[in-house]
């Protein structure tokens, strides 16, 4: 497991970040991503699984600028917007 803050708060933090990035970009294999720095995502991700509320997974193929270009194509402006998860009362 491997942790980079995208909010480094040093010079030297950040260029570990960078190296981090390019090593991504050269990687040849699969690596999960949960990150909320959309330009990181932008720059080294190929394909995306996103959770679109009420458990729909959508997959997407292409980086974070092109879905949610896509998304806002499916679901409209207003569905594309992001809104609070209103989870399900558990019942026995």
């Amino acid at each position: 497991m491997v942790y980079c803050s995208t909010n480094p708060p040093t010079t030297s933090t950040w260029r570990l970040c960078a190296r981090f990035e390019d090593a991504l970009l050269e990687f040849a294999g699969c690596v999960a991503v949960i990150s909320h720095d959309r330009w990181f995502l932008d720059r080294i991700a190929t394909h995306i699984l996103a959770c679109e509320g009420d458990s729909k997974w959508t997959f997407f193929d292409g980086n974070y600028q092109e879905y949610e270009a896509d998304k806002k194509k499916r679901l409209g402006e207003e569905g594309a917007k992001p809104k609070r998860i209103r989870y399900k009362p558990i019942s026995r």
